[in-house]
């Protein structure tokens, strides 16, 4: 397939061209490839592309074309040579009809599903171009005389986070004097660990919204000087903070947009408390139905379904929960979803790294610090405390101390914890959900790992599949997660090709829905001419070594003394083992697969070297 590619100042842009015809190009609309740069004359050339290689002929513009610095009136347009018109470049592209085709729209196409999935969120995450004032502005528009209460207050502090961008949205005040160090009085997303919630109490409050960095280079956006929450002293001032992460900050400089947005939060926030709700403002919610948090995409595989069904079934229980999948399964956005669309959906969630605390600090971070332990240790309160009434997310459940597992199997047991130098225990109300990306029965077969504290754990378990068992949900995916990039990078992405659709779909995506978002983030990124194509996944398609040819046919050894090759002798006994696999997992690949403990794709190639017939499968 021939093409036409054009890069000017506008970007690259890209015409297929016919099999034989004529194709005119100038600044005009009239023309059939119109060209509004610099240069350009309103009728400018004349394409004729029958027969071979074809044919630029100026139509007696003031410019001509250029090859090479040279004007010339007539060019055959070979591959690989550039003529200038004006102040573009154009040539002849010889792609593969895959990789010239758009097999996913991404923008223009108002039947896409929503991000979500099953319903519409607030009409903001789900949406491109979420951190703009247009997004603002709805999100304005639509609690426009809302009580800010129980569940209402929560989809408005979702909903604002992913508008300002960010990690975590906090309202607060500092009360050094009442025990508690911090008092939080509204959040979105996670909260933010010990040394940073000293470093906010001792933010100044401004005017305006400033943007500034704490100790460890975290990026933050706050303002103050608000009305005195309930219970500060009336001289204290609330603040109101937007942190991101360090690594990759979504937060900008304060735009005055962003200005504004932050400070009508501030005096919405502040205008109205939860216990102003009455006890049935909040929107009742059918039996079982799910309420995904804003940019989580649910995806229709068979896969997907069934553990919604499981989630579905049991929304109404308040049972601990232990979720297992490998690493970037999206096993958090899960843990929101259960508790969003549980009983404790009124209450915070909070979340805690397991494996990214030492040992010694995570208890204190768990069950808190009283006052007076020891000179210069501030009081403050634990997660278990902060997520009273809510949901307490254990991430990477299996990295806990042993000495810890067994005091946390003491708080599932009788619900109480005793924080660090507490005279007496406090009880809690709270459900909890552990996640692991190991085969947790085998770390207590190992010791590692208590039984009793896994079989507490193990109240509710729901299994998150890999991206490899979700194929059908990587076109939903990959829309959700170009819209996203190119609405924070500035770009304008028209689709994905055919053949890079291809790619995706044939990969074996051992980071799972993580990996997916950053191909397609960096790809956007490397993207000019409106369309994803294979060359932007490259790094998905390594060279392999070509699969070893099959054995000759043999003949059984005359005698005993025949030596038999040490390959053919491995390859039998490897093909046995996979027979016996697949005949007893009745064809199925996927699981065939982790018995004998590699990937699917190696499988496949192992199937295809050793000449098994593959013959119907269930996966």
């Amino acid at each position: 397939m021939r093409r036409l590619k054009v890069e000017s100042d506008q970007g690259i842009r890209m015409f297929p061209l016919p099999r034989e015809g004529e194709l005119s190009l100038g600044s005009s609309r009239d023309n059939d490839i119109v060209l509004a740069v610099t240069g350009v004359s309103r009728y400018h050339a004349r394409l004729d592309v029958t027969g071979g290689a074809p044919r630029l002929v100026d139509l007696g513009s003031k410019n001509l074309l250029i090859v090479d610095g040279e004007r010339r009136r007539e060019v055959l347009l070979q591959p690989g040579n550039a003529v200038q018109i004006g102040s573009a470049l154009l040539w002849i592209e010889e792609v593969s009809t895959a990789d010239g085709e758009v097999g996913l729209r991404i923008d223009g196409s108002s039947s896409l599903a929503p991000l979500t999935g099953t319903r519409e969120t607030d009409g903001v995450a789900s949406e491109p171009g979420v951190r703009t004032p247009a997004a603002a502005l709805r999100l304005v528009r639509r609690y426009q005389g809302a009580v800010l209460a129980g569940e209402t207050r929560r989809r408005f502090l979702d909903a604002a986070l992913a508008v300002l961008g960010g990690r975590t949205l906090l309202r607060y005040y500092a009360a050094p004097d009442d025990g508690e160090g911090l008092v939080i009085e509204d959040a979105a997303g996670p909260l933010p660990p010990a040394e940073l919630r000293a470093a906010l109490a001792g933010l100044a409050p401004v005017e305006e919204p400033r943007l500034s960095a704490l100790g460890d280079g975290t990026p933050c956006l706050w303002c103050g000087r608000l009305p005195p929450a309930a219970g500060a002293a009336a001289d204290s001032a609330t603040i109101l903070a937007v942190l991101a992460d360090r690594d990759d900050p979504p937060i900008r400089p304060p735009a005055a947009w962003r200005s504004d947005f932050v400070a009508y939060l501030a005096e919405r926030l502040s205008d109205e408390e939860p216990s102003r709700e009455p006890a049935t403002a909040r929107p009742a919610r059918a039996a079982g139905e799910l309420d995904p948090p804003p940019g989580m995409i649910l995806g229709s595989s068979p896969a997907v379904a069934d553990l919604l069904e499981q989630i579905r079934a049991s929304s109404a229980s308040r049972q601990d929960v232990l979720l297992q999948g490998e690493t970037g399964t999206g096993k958090e956005l899960v843990a929101r979803l259960i508790h969003r669309s549980g009983p404790t959906a009124d209450g915070s969630f909070v979340a805690i790294n397991c494996a990214a605390i030492p040992g010694d600090l995570l208890e204190a971070e768990l069950f808190g610090v009283a006052r007076r332990v020891a000179t210069g240790v501030d009081p403050r309160p634990g997660l278990f405390q902060l997520a009273q009434g809510g949901t307490l997310l254990l991430d990477e459940i299996a990295d806990l101390p042993l000495p810890l597992q067994a005091k946390l199997l003491r708080v599932l047991q009788e619900r109480e914890i005793l924080p660090l130098g507490a005279p007496r225990v406090k009880k809690i109300d709270v459900r909890v959900i552990s996640t692991t990306n190991c085969d947790l029965k085998q770390r207590v077969a190992d010791g590692a790992f208590r039984a009793d504290l896994y079989y507490r754990l193990d109240g509710l378990r729901f299994v998150v599949p890999p991206l490899r068992e979700r194929t059908e949900d990587i076109p939903s995916l990959t829309r959700a997660f170009a819209r996203l990039a190119a609405a924070e990078a500035g770009r304008r992405v028209r689709g994905l090709s055919v053949r890079a659709l291809e790619i995706l779909a044939a990969y074996d995506w051992p980071g799972n829905v993580r990996e997916l978002r950053t191909a397609v983030e960096r790809a956007v990124l490397a993207c000019r001419s409106g369309v994803l194509e294979s060359g932007h996944f490259q790094e998905l398609t390594p060279s392999r070594p070509s699969p070893a040819p099959p054995p000759a046919p043999r003949e059984d050894p005359p005698a005993e003394s025949a030596p038999v090759p040490l390959k053919q002798r491995l390859d039998a006994e490897e093909r046995r083992a996979i027979l016996e696999t697949l005949t007893a997992t009745r064809g199925n690949r996927s699981e065939a697969a982790r018995r004998l403990g590699i990937s699917r794709q190696g499988l496949i190639m192992k199937l295809r070297r050793l000449e098994i017939d593959q013959g119907p499968r269930s996966d």
